[in-house]
């Protein structure tokens, strides 16, 4: 049976976005300070480094390896990086629901972002640049990997 590969790619997503709300509802848990202690705690720069990581890098690269694995044998590298781009938003779209499981002030402490005053778009500039170049990385890195693979695999027939 073979699936298409825009329903893979959501069904990763889904998966992505049901372990991080999990991650983050845990951490919002009364019983679980230790767990939102290590999230929260500062770098020497007074940045957020594990909240930041949790909540961009690792989904972003996550699904790029998705992507990229997906793409590689049915799309062209064009229509893989527009769903790089779609990943990275997709990503940065899950931010206010991290905000809502984890507790009151989390996404102010983290990004910066108070959703009780009002929601600027350029607060999201950061994040969603955060969670882009993870996926593009992860996407390429796999796209062109699964691509030499084949290729090779192709040379070796013909002998």
């Amino acid at each position: 049976m073979t699936r298409n590969g825009g329903i893979s790619i959501v069904m990763a997503m889904a998966a992505v976005a049901a372990l991080e709300c999990f991650f983050h509802w845990l951490a919002g848990q009364p019983s679980c300070t230790p767990l939102r202690a290590v999230l929260l705690c500062e770098d020497a720069g007074g940045r957020r480094f594990f909240a930041g990581m949790i909540d961009t890098v690792v989904p972003a690269v996550v699904l790029g390896l998705a992507n990229g694995w997906v793409a590689s044998p049915r799309w062209s590298s064009a229509k893989m990086h527009v769903n790089v781009v779609l990943i990275a938003m997709f990503v940065v779209a899950m931010l206010p629901f991290y905000g809502a499981l984890s507790g009151a002030g989390y996404l102010d402490s983290v990004w910066g972002l108070r959703p009780e005053k009002e929601w600027h778009l350029s607060g999201y500039v950061f994040p969603f640049f955060s969670a882009l170049l993870p996926a593009f990385w992860g996407s390429t890195t796999t796209y062109l990997g699964r691509r030499r693979l084949e290729l090779e695999r192709q040379q070796r027939a013909k002998r």
